[in-house]
């Protein structure tokens, strides 16, 4: 049995490979993401946000309105503060996250 999961990794890792150098690819290039104005203060001039069907963003489930109150991405480990409405991620590289947005990939930040 463990040689079928084994096949199934070298099968399927590859896959995971391009997946992700495809992903890249578009995030560099700017295709997947889109200007928004969001709610509160304007994105900086210059600057995108985070499409939440950006395939990372889509992989973490990013939403720029929280479900819950209890974890909104300014309350994140990996969120820095542009303005009071939007913050670089160090998980989202490729645009900036709504301050009110969440992800699975939220931490608590250290007190």
């Amino acid at each position: 049995m463990t040689n079928m999961k084994r096949r199934e990794f070298l099968i399927q890792g590859p896959i995971a490979i391009a997946s992700l150098t495809l992903g890249a690819s578009l995030l560099v290039s700017g295709a997947a993401c889109t200007p928004k104005s969001g709610g509160g203060d304007p994105l900086p001039d210059g600057q995108k946000a985070l499409s939440p069907s950006d395939p990372v963003a889509a992989a973490l489930k990013y939403q720029e309105k929280a479900a819950t109150a209890e974890k909104p991405c300014k309350g994140c480990a990996q969120f820095t503060a542009v303005n009071s409405s939007w913050g670089r991620c160090n998980l989202f590289p490729q645009g900036l996250v709504a301050a009110q947005g969440n992800c699975s990939g939220w931490v608590a930040r250290a007190s």
